[in-house]
């Protein structure tokens, strides 16, 4: 029994680091808002799967700041001309954000923008913020 979920927790999937690369080399992935900054980059790669391991699509996750004596309200919409400029076809807006979608490379991907108001979800509590994710599906 202890060996055969040691061979289960051994198996793990297969790592796709060229999906994240593609979705780095989207104009997406360097957006930041006029007066704004960089406050946080993650990024995971694409994971098949495998023993006791979920699939994952390969993932960019950026919060970046927005100047304090900007107008919050028009950072979405901004980000959202520009995704558009780059080729994403974005869906009607609902609430504080945005969602987009198109191909990159062979796969399908998703960007959702996103304005973030509560300060437990940013560093240092620096709202308001805007976070872009994008996501490379299979």
């Amino acid at each position: 029994m202890v060996t055969a979920l040691a061979l289960l927790m051994g198996c793990s999937g297969s790592v796709d680091r060229e999906a994240l690369r593609a979705l780095e080399r989207d104009p997406m992935s360097a957006y930041v808002p006029p007066g704004g900054s960089v406050l946080r980059v993650d990024r995971l790669d694409e994971r098949s799967g495998g023993g006791l391991d979920k699939p994952r699509p390969a993932t960019l996750r950026r919060l970046l700041s927005l100047p304090a004596d900007g107008d919050a309200a028009r950072a979405v919409p901004a980000a959202t001309a520009r995704a558009r400029e780059g080729g994403w076809a974005v869906d009607a807006p609902a609430g504080d954000g945005v969602t987009a979608r198109r191909r990159i490379g062979d796969r399908d991907a998703t960007l959702v923008l996103t304005l973030v108001r509560d300060p437990a979800l940013a560093p240092g509590g620096r709202v308001p913020a805007l976070s872009v994710v994008l996501e490379a599906l299979r």
